[in-house]
């Protein structure tokens, strides 16, 4: 295995990248395309992979390639890390707006908390009974300071 110090020049999961999308799409080309790189590009990264790797990824048959067996195991350990990175952002704006636990604290004067207040929080927490409501009673410019002054 060629445990290189240089692999900070290459990107993994660009590499890994071009790697699954040529082995899923049979073509290098293919997944040049799909990447929006150049087919020399492409080559290059695999190529580095398979140094890094000190391994023979790809068997190449004029226009046509072939996985070896090596390269059937990288593929099937590495798609599905590929799959999730690339849809990590997707993921992580729908878990964060899916918070079903915690605690959310409003700050409002006594009026509000007592009339306008009860039928809001009675719906959120409907929707949210995971997440605990913290009703904190400020009144005039010295009671709110603090809390405006922590979001700023």
């Amino acid at each position: 295995m060629n445990v290189s110090g240089h692999r900070y020049k290459q990107n993994r999961f660009q590499q890994l990248r071009g790697f699954c999308y040529a082995a899923a799409l049979g073509s290098i080309s293919k997944a040049a395309k799909r990447m929006c790189l150049s087919q020399p590009s492409v080559s290059q990264q695999i190529h580095g992979l398979e140094i890094e790797l000190d391994a023979t990824l790809l068997v190449r048959r004029g226009s046509r390639m072939e996985l070896t067996p090596d390269g059937e195991l990288l593929f099937e350990l590495a798609k599905p890390l590929i799959e999730e990175l690339e849809h990590l952002d997707q993921e992580f704006r729908l878990r964060r707006s899916e918070v079903d636990e915690g605690h959310i604290e409003v700050a409002a004067g006594l009026s509000t908390i007592m009339y306008f207040l009860p039928q809001h929080v009675q719906a959120f927490r409907r929707m949210h009974p995971r997440i605990e409501v913290r009703l904190q009673n400020v009144t005039g410019i010295v009671g709110a300071a603090p809390i405006f002054h922590a979001f700023m």
